[in-house]
C-alpha cells in the first residue's frame, strides 16, 4: 500500500463490496476517510451535509412537537463521517 493511499477494511454484502480507505488529498493537503460501494463512494468525512440535514431535520421536529419551547441539549453520534 501507497502512504497516500490504504484500504482500512472491506466486508462483502449482497449489494457488493464495501470497504472503508484512508488517502491523502493532495489538493486539500489532509488525510480523508472514505466508505465505498464497489467503485461508488457512500459517505466521506469530508463532506458533512447530509449529517448536518439529518441534524437539522430532527431539531425542527421536536421544536415543533414541544408546547413549551424548550431549550433542548441534545447530544448526536453514529450519523456517518462526519
Amino acid at each position: 500500500m501507497s502512504a497516500f493511499f490504504e484500504e482500512i477494511d472491506y466486508q462483502p454484502t449482497p449489494i457488493g463490496l464495501i470497504s472503508l480507505r484512508h488517502r491523502h488529498d493532495f489538493s486539500l493537503k489532509t488525510g480523508t476517510l472514505d466508505i465505498m460501494l464497489g467503485d461508488e463512494h457512500l459517505a466521506s468525512d469530508l463532506f458533512t451535509t447530509s449529517e448536518i440535514a439529518l441534524a437539522t431535520l430532527g431539531l425542527a421536529y421536536h421544536r415543533e412537537q414541544d408546547d413549551n419551547k424548550r431549550q433542548l441539549d441534545v447530544v448526536v453520534g453514529g450519523l456517518g463521517l462526519g
